[in-house]
Formats: C-alpha cells, structure tokens, sequence
C-alpha cells in the first residue's frame, strides 16, 4: 500500500513517568502540523590503523525534538499547559498556572505520541515542551507547541481511540485587558473593540539532561522565562497616550500588564503577560486604519509573582 500523507493521525497520552509510553487514549483534532526529528549524536572513532578513513563510531546520545501546531480548543489546550507551565491540581473546574522555576507545584507531564499510519508508525515518549506560541487573528486561536523527548521508536502501535469532539476557543470571542505599572493587577482594565491582533511567544529555556550511564536523557533543566508578547491596536487616545509614555521615558521603562481573555461564556481560557514595553514603531497602517504596534518583553510582576500565567476553566 502507498503512503498516503492524507491518511496520517496523531494519538497521544499523558506520561505517568518520563518515557513510560503510556497507551494512548487521546485523538486530538485541529492539529495542523506536527513533525519529529531523531537527533541521534554519533561519534566517530579515528583510531590509528594506518588509514586516512574512520572505519569505526559509536552512537552517543538519543533524543527528538518536535513540534504540535494547531487550533486551540477548551477541552483539551489544559494538556498543553500541564506540560509548559507544570501540572496543576484543579480546583473544581479550574486550573491554575503560574510561570516560575521554583513553584512547588511545577512538575511539567510528558506525552506519549504516536504518529503516522499503517506501516509507518512511529513514537516519541517522555515529550516535554520548552516554548509554547499563541496567535489570536482571523477568528481563531493558533498554537506552536515545540518540545523535546526521548528516541524516536519505529514500529508503534495505534490504539482504538474515539475522535475528540472539540469546543473551539475562538479569537472573535477574546477580551483584551491593558494596565500599567510594575505591580499592575493583571485583568483590571477592559480594552473594548481594539485590538486586531495578539502574538504570545513564551519559553521556559527548558532542556533535557544525561547523566553518567544515559544514553537516553533522564531528567529536565528549566532556564531563565523568556518570551514576547506583541499587539496590533487600533491607534485611539488611550493607546496614543502609552506611545507617548513609552517613548518619553528616560530612566524608567513602561511595564504592563496583559490578559488575553478568551470565553464562549462556559469555558474560560486566561492568559497573562506582564513585560517591559520595547521601543515601538510610531504608526503603521492596517487595513486602512491607523494602529499602534505595542510589544513587551517578560518583566517579573510584583503582584502576580512572575512574568506570565494562565487559567483554564472548563464546566
């Protein structure tokens, strides 16, 4: 039978433990792109046997780094956030995260996922992400999910799994929220019919670590938060008056603080950015009208106790 790139799906788990491969028993929809990368270290042996070629090399390390794209849905985007931001116990229906690399409850879940079809099947376990990307434009919410995980498996196996059947976050239903100042409460101040578009870049500087005996690496490494978060406003007072505060000063910067609310009034999706607002450029023109292009760089909130969060909440 001929590959048929057509007939390809995606199956995955949520790991008990780092690379356990735990069976699948989610079949995601709106997943537009995903793709695995083996990233196998070999290392040669040019050892003296009176030739100018290696003739010998040894498989050092084994390893895959990925990527998820796709459109966010209430039902399953908590997955995501358990894996970036670390697990959260709900509190009744909502789930509370908090970007830092000392918050006690900070252990990040790992996927187990099996990609391809019949003949060409392929997994990747202990699956754990160290970016995470959001773009709200055109009606709908976008994400990037890049991770890393262990050796990528030849020969997995599918499971019979229902099709999820999604609730779409949509970007036509987002609220925006802008407050200024470096220990602003984030979600204070409502921005009504502004914004066009919105771009949440985040990292964890995440990375996989081997130990003495490891070929195959057996546990993670957090860095420092980075990340950006850029707006397309419609250019009113409101948003000409912070240009101008972010441009007049001289020795303190602008800090603000962002929540991007999405909701279909059941299901609630927070996401919070608090950042250093970074020379903008003055006015641009979108569509015929006039905007301000505002981006921040992550700054550590007084108030929020990090530089960004996010809630879920699902009836």
């Amino acid at each position: 039978m001929a590959y048929i790139p057509s007939l390809n799906k995606i199956q995955y788990a949520v790991e008990t433990v780092y690379h356990d491969a735990t069976a699948d028993d989610i079949e995601p929809v709106g997943i537009t792109n995903f793709r695995i990368t083996p990233k196998n270290e070999i290392v040669p042996i040019p050892d003296m046997q009176a030739d100018t070629f290696t003739h010998e090399a040894v498989v050092k390390k084994r390893w895959s780094e990925g990527v998820i794209e796709g459109v966010m849905d209430y039902d399953r985007f908590y997955i995501y956030l358990d894996g970036f931001f670390g697990h959260a116990t709900p509190a009744g229906n909502v789930r509370t995260y908090l970007g830092s690399n000392d918050w006690v409850g900070e252990v990040p879940d790992s996927l187990a996922i099996r990609y391809g079809q019949t003949g060409a099947l392929f997994g990747c376990y202990g699956a754990i992400p160290y970016s995470l990307n959001l773009i709200y434009d055109e009606g709908i919410v976008k994400y990037k999910y890049n991770f890393f995980g262990g050796a990528i498996v030849d020969g997995a196996t599918f499971q019979a799994v229902a099709v999820d059947t999604p609730t779409w976050a949509m970007a036509h239903q987002t609220a925006l929220y802008i407050d200024a100042g470096i220990g602003a409460t984030v979600g204070t101040t409502p921005i009504a019919d502004i914004a066009f578009k919105a771009e949440v870049n985040l990292s964890c500087n995440r990375k996989p670590l081997w130990h003495l005996g490891d070929q195959v690496w057996d546990s993670i490494i957090s860095g420092k938060w980075d990340g950006s978060l850029k707006l397309v406003l419609e250019a009113d007072a409101t948003n000409l008056a912070q240009l101008g505060d972010i441009i007049d000063a001289t020795t303190t910067p602008q800090y603000y603080a962002v929540r991007l609310r999405t909701t279909d009034a059941s299901n609630i999706l927070d996401i919070d950015f608090c950042g250093l607002a970074q020379p903008p450029t003055i006015i641009t023109d979108l569509d015929g009208v006039v905007t301000v292009e505002l981006e921040l760089t992550p700054h550590y909130n007084t108030t929020l106790l990090s530089c960004c969060g996010a809630e879920i909440t699902i009836p």
